[in-house]
């Protein structure tokens, strides 16, 4: 069975069970999508491939449009990839502490389309809607990443430079007390991750916001 033939049919199987929660799959795409005022709710199916076939990683994140178009003001991404990114979002594996190969359910061969589709629909309920109902607001994001802002925060950002650029807008839009103290710290980090290859971009988003916030 080829390999698109078995997507198709896994999402056969899977999409009625998300349709329950309001989420539709994009044209052509490996995501479930939701969309709720300026806030889009993303299931992604990752495809990896095994010798004996795929592993499918599920990946949970949310898109705030306010947040992400302040950050694309100064990222440098091309426009084509901008509608793409999310404000914070994770594997469902590093969700719950691990790795994504933590949460990947195989598909080895026709028969294990269903089981598979199963499992899916089984952790969306049971750790990525938890996760959206969590991380839904802006103030309880600004409190995930800028608590403490040495803290490591996977499950919301990865990457550093993300990390510091969308803790820093969130802390303005939400009008954090220590939103002057937290520029500090993140540039710092911006100074010496990778040798301060993002340091200018995150710069020229600190400007931005006290500018025009």
């Amino acid at each position: 069975m080829a390999k698109g033939e078995i997507k198709s049919a896994f999402y056969e199987c899977l999409a009625p069970r998300l349709a329950e929660q309001g989420f539709n799959r994009l044209k052509s795409s490996d995501a479930f999508t939701k969309v709720d005022g300026e806030r889009t709710f993303k299931f992604l199916l990752i495809w990896l491939n095994v010798k004996q076939g795929y592993f499918v990683c599920p990946d949970a994140s949310i898109r705030f449009e306010g947040v992400e178009s302040i950050f694309h003001k100064t990222s440098g991404f091309e426009s084509k990839y901008q509608r793409g990114t999310a404000t914070v979002g994770a594997s469902l594996g590093a969700i719950l502490g691990g790795t994504q190969d933590d949460c990947a359910f195989p598909i080895k061969n026709q028969a294990e389309i269903e089981l598979a589709a199963e499992l899916a629909a089984e952790a969306f309920n049971k750790f990525a809607m938890p996760y959206y109902n969590k991380w839904s607001t802006l103030g309880a994001i600004d409190a995930g990443l800028n608590d403490d802002p040495n803290a490591k925060v996977g499950y919301l950002r990865a990457m550093p430079w993300f990390r510091c650029s969308t803790g820093i807008i969130v802390a303005k839009l939400v009008g954090r007390k220590n939103y002057a103290d937290l520029v500090s710290r993140y540039t710092n980090v911006m100074t010496t991750n990778n040798d301060g290859f993002y340091l200018s971009r995150f710069n020229s988003l600190v400007d931005l916001l006290n500018s025009t916030l």
